[in-house]
């Protein structure tokens, strides 16, 4: 079956002559530690990429270190939680001894169970010991999300909870830029109103992604890793979205960006074992020096193409007539935002180059996870179900539908693949637990409800696993069923095909993956401050499984390969393969 090429119109990205972009990465003066790199040969080896395997390796010796003597060290877990523990040992263990900390990283999901049979079932909240050493984490029943969602930000705040999770204050190199969220407030307000526009160049990236990685040889079978092109796809797409393909095409960035992105989650490991009196010294100096370098080579290639862009914008502003044609990505909305909220900080190359870098880390930090998932819980369906054949008619049938271009609304029509896609990351999940929001208020918040009051420095979230799994939410909840959440969508239509405002139809349609008024799915929070990057992930993950789908076979796995708990986390293998065939007359 032949498709025809879906035609897209990409900007110039600033028309930045390629020399002289090169000349400007190597002259230009980048901020990495506490100011601008001195001219240190200790420090300018340790920026290099043997010094940077050389400090990985002496960072892998102090974590297997700390490991072991914080067997013996105090933990800083507060007394007095006006809650129950979800188990006396877990109790004993983590407010006695660091070791607890190992005892955490394993038992999350046994422990989830006690607490919903103990307590969520009765109404009652209960705290869950917290991996770092530093805070309970309450769970409260679904109930009662009112409790912390929808307090003010000077009460419990969704930003100092992130802030605390990812150890912003050194995993970021300029933590304040991070801490600022200045970015999520940026896409909030723009990313929206682009998606219609980002459907095609997105489109065109997961086609030269997929075609590069998977193949454009008929009958040719590649055996593709799907964590590690899973992260590289995402990584690119991501790119494309916030910077366009100057920098979604270039290897050394994104081998970079996807590195820096292992870095975070190496200082949060790292950070958990760190005595509380050595984190200001090791952590910005030392844990984190990988961090800065990559971030350092990142910023090599974005702060030209933002020196450009400010001249642009400002010349446009002059001269009217004139106008010089700019690329509508994060850089523009980042510059118009700060402009807007007369913000002259935010104005600064760096601090934008920053700003976008913590959008970069968030929009692909999950969804690598969300995609590798997706392709592990659809290939390993059993032939015998027709899964994959009932997502290409319909896939196919929209496609054509729509003359073979992919739009908002063409996506919107893909009731399966949107269940498909809600139903993985029911089933595979990401984290067991989460929309956590930190208690800031210095008396802590009272629950009128239990005449309790949270403490201040805790943290407050859902069960996400056990809703998930509950099978009065869910029949049959250990089953990845495909169709579970477009089935009774397309009964509906096919019965009343002309029946578009009725109270069961608006019921049906809120099963679509990206809605968030319902405590049953939890996975991209709920309330106003719900996940606002959940529309361009659905939507990168439809044109992604679309494109895989219309022009490959895939080799059905035996069966699906089971994730692993790391703490909260829920994360599949990175070693599994699948093998795939690019299929006849779709090049």
């Amino acid at each position: 079956m032949e498709h025809k090429q879906q035609a897209i119109s990409v900007l110039p990205e600033a028309s930045i002559n390629p020399e002289t972009m090169q000349q400007q990465m190597q002259n230009a003066s980048i901020p990495v530690i506490g100011g601008f790199i001195k001219q240190n040969p200790a420090v300018d080896y340790l920026l290099t990429a043997d010094g940077v395997q050389l400090l990985q390796a002496f960072l892998a010796a102090l974590f297997a270190y700390l490991l072991i003597s914080s067997l013996t060290v105090k933990s800083t877990v507060p007394d007095g939680v006006p809650f129950p523990w979800v188990d006396t040992k877990s109790k004993r263990f983590f407010a006695n001894w660091r070791v607890g900390k190992l005892y955490a990283l394993n038992s999350v999901r046994q422990w989830l169970a006690q607490g919903s049979e103990r307590f969520l079932e009765k109404g009652k909240s209960y705290a869950l010991p917290d991996f770092y050493g530093r805070r309970p984490y309450i769970i409260v029943p679904y109930h009662r999300t009112k409790l912390f969602l929808d307090r003010p930000d000077d009460a419990t705040s969704l930003r100092d909870a992130a802030n605390d999770i990812v150890v912003s204050d050194y995993s970021f190199p300029d933590s304040k830029i991070f801490r600022d969220h200045y970015g999520a407030q940026i896409m909030y307000r723009h990313l929206p109103r682009a998606l219609p526009r980002l459907v095609g160049e997105i489109w065109d990236e997961v086609t030269y992604v997929c075609d590069k990685d998977w193949g454009t040889t008929p009958g040719q079978v590649r055996e593709i890793s799907t964590y590690h092109k899973s992260f590289e796809m995402i990584v690119s797409l991501a790119s494309r979205m916030l910077v366009g393909t100057v920098c979604s095409r270039s290897e050394h960035f994104l081998a970079n960006v996807r590195e820096f992105s292992l870095d975070v989650f190496r200082c949060m490991a790292l950070d958990a074992l760190l005595p509380r009196g050595l984190t200001g010294i090791l952590g910005p100096y030392l844990v984190s020096l990988p961090n800065r370098w990559h971030v350092n080579r990142i910023h090599k290639h974005t702060m030209p193409l933002i020196k450009k862009r400010l001249e642009d914008l400002a010349f446009n502003d002059a001269n009217p007539d004139q106008k010089r044609e700019v690329p509508d990505d994060y850089i523009s909305w980042h510059i118009r935002f700060a402009q807007t909220e007369r913000n002259p900080a935010a104005l600064e190359p760096y601090y934008i180059a920053s700003s976008m870098l913590s959008m970069q880390f968030a929009t692909a930090s999950s969804t690598r996870y969300a995609l590798t998932n997706l392709l592990l819980d659809i290939f390993s369906t059993k032939p015998e179900e027709g899964v994959v054949e009932s997502l290409r008619e319909e896939i196919e049938r929209v496609y054509r539908e729509h003359d073979y271009t992919w739009s908002k609304q063409a996506l919107s029509k893909l009731y399966r693949v949107d269940s498909a896609i809600k139903e993985s990351l029911r089933y595979s999940g990401l984290m067991a637990h989460g929309s956590w929001r930190k208690v800031v208020a210095k008396e802590g918040i009272f629950d009128d409800e239990t005449g309790t009051t949270i403490p201040c420095g805790a943290m407050v979230g859902l069960d996400f696993w056990t809703r998930h799994h509950d099978p009065k939410a869910y029949p049959d909840p250990d089953k990845y069923d495909s169709f579970r959440f477009s089935r009774p969508r397309e009964e509906y239509m096919a019965k009343y095909p002309q029946e578009t405002a009725t109270d069961e139809y608006l019921r049906l349609k809120r099963l679509d993956c990206t809605y968030t008024g319902s405590d049953n799915f939890l996975i991209f929070g709920l309330g106003k401050y719900a996940c606002p990057g959940r529309f361009f992930l659905t939507m990168e993950l439809k044109l992604i499984l679309a494109y895989v789908i219309i022009n490959y076979d895939v080799e059905p796995m035996p069966r699906r390969p089971s994730n692993y708990w790391v703490g909260g986390l829920i994360l599949p293998l990175r070693d599994t393969k699948i093998k795939v065939r690019r299929r006849e007359g779709t090049v």
